[in-house]
């Protein structure tokens, strides 16, 4: 009888981590026919109405310049040499140096998006601008101030050099390790610190990659500021659908920024690894797919922007403005259209950008956080954060993975909606407002942000591995 009395079990288990068999096949299918729902309905629109959808803005303040630029810019560098201090100095755990959490989750992620809500803040945050101002100063650089740069480079150091960076972190072994990563950063600003002392602004504007992709995102953001110091607030994309077409160079690299988020995407999928050859169950360590993963990096941007070039391609010799000659693929109209309809990719690399890196930022924002706390490891703890406790519980309950889900779904179907539309917009521009030829040539782009659409977010739901 005694047995078989309840009692208080002393019992004790672990958290767990929480799996959600999500119906992802729905909302794969229910992204895209969102996307394709939204091209129908704007190629029932006319011309004049989607123009005046951008149109639309509302002046809210006049700033006049003021001097705090270059303390910011002082503030920025002094910073940005703190940091790459702590990586050589600090502690070697990844997770506790202020350095891999200040170049991967601020930098990369936070910043990232904080320029397409408040425009380009690059501009004052740039640890170069500080640095170069001392050494005109000083007279060091050519004697007669900067030299233009060549035209026929421009934006091509950008490419590779924005290159390396993916590579960096999506291939190289340990792209977190403190003192690795300090000695990256510390090449790659003294490179970037001799082009800028010899070209001057022209080495940001044509050849530095951060500041190039910064400042294009910024073409997203609801808010501008003229020359006269008067702050508008308009509806995100407007300043894309009146921006001039960008030089070819410009457009490879706008495409190579979408591909290295997308193959950051793809690569720890079973699917990948599968088809490297990798069990995806006994993944044997990045060092083991390097030469895979370096020319899945390279072949995401050949594919990626062949298949972009294809469809315009398509849909503007379908609308008349392309010609299959033998000497030449097609009409300036088509190259045109590439230049222009590429900054309408914009918004998806945001999307893409904001839903991969959504959960690691949850994380490892707290991080970040707790390195502050102790950043040359010399057992500090300022301010107390040394001991915040890092918690991840909210993947591991039904209504956090849901939550999480559902904003990474949201983001980017809102993204692709948005692309569809600026294209929309550019489209009109191309071909003087003729409603039919637009609706026609961007018939095999819809095609292809409804594809992009399912692919994101098949790659968000596709079991991963590594």
């Amino acid at each position: 009888m005694l047995v078989f009395l309840p009692g208080h079990a002393l019992a004790h288990t672990s958290e767990r981590g929480f799996v959600m068999l999500l119906p992802t096949e729905l909302y794969i299918l229910g992204g895209g026919l969102s996307v394709a729902g939204t091209i129908l309905a704007l190629s029932l629109l006319s011309p004049e109405r989607i123009a005046a959808f951008f149109g639309r803005d509302a002046v809210i303040a006049n700033i006049p310049r003021t001097g705090v630029g270059g303390v910011v810019a002082a503030l920025s560098f002094i910073v940005f040499a703190f940091l790459v201090l702590c990586g050589f100095f600090g502690s070697p755990d990844p997770l506790r140096n202020p350095l891999p959490n200040a170049i991967w989750i601020v930098g990369w992620i936070v910043i990232t998006i904080a320029h397409t809500l408040f425009g380009n803040l690059w501009a004052a945050l740039n640890p170069w601008r500080f640095p170069l101002y001392l050494a005109r100063k000083r007279g060091i650089g050519p004697a007669d101030g900067p030299v233009a740069f060549p035209d026929r480079l421009k934006y091509l150091p950008a490419i590779v050099l924005f290159f390396a960076i993916a590579w960096f972190e999506l291939v190289d072994p340990a792209p977190a390790d403190p003192t690795r990563l300090a000695l990256a950063v510390t090449f790659y600003w003294a490179v970037n610190f001799l082009g800028g002392l010899r070209y001057g602004d022209d080495w940001f504007r044509y050849a530095e990659p951060i500041s190039i992709y910064y400042r294009y995102l910024s073409l997203l953001a609801p808010i501008s500021r003229d020359e006269n110091g008067w702050v508008s607030l308009h509806w995100p994309g407007r300043r894309i659908v009146s921006h001039d077409p960008v030089p070819p160079l410009a457009a490879a690299f706008l495409i190579l920024t979408l591909a290295t988020v997308s193959f950051d995407g793809l690569k720890p999928t079973f699917a990948w690894l599968s088809a490297i050859g990798v069990n995806p169950l006994e993944f044997p360590g990045r060092t083991a797919v390097m030469t895979p993963n370096t020319l899945g990096l390279l072949g995401s941007w050949l594919v990626l922007g062949g298949l972009f070039c294809v469809t315009i391609l398509v849909g503007f010799h379908r609308a008349g403005k392309g010609d299959w000659g033998r000497d030449h693929w097609a009409v300036s109209d088509w190259q045109q259209g590439v230049r222009l309809l590429v900054l309408s990719l914009l918004p998806i690399s945001l999307a893409y950008h904001a839903t991969h890196y959504l959960t690691v930022l949850l994380v490892d924002i707290q991080w970040t956080a707790v390195s502050l706390g102790d950043p040359l490891g010399w057992g500090a703890n300022i301010g107390g954060l040394s001991d915040l406790h890092v918690t991840a519980s909210f993947l591991n309950t039904h209504h956090g993975v849901a939550a999480i889900w559902a904003a990474q779904v949201a983001i980017i179907v809102l993204g692709h909606m948005l692309a569809t539309a600026i294209a929309h917009a550019q489209a009109h521009r191309i071909f003087a407002d003729d409603g039919r030829a637009a609706t026609i040539a961007l018939m095999p782009i819809g095609l292809f942000m409804v594809f992009y659409t399912m692919l994101g977010l098949w790659l968000l739901s596709s079991p991963t591995a590594g």
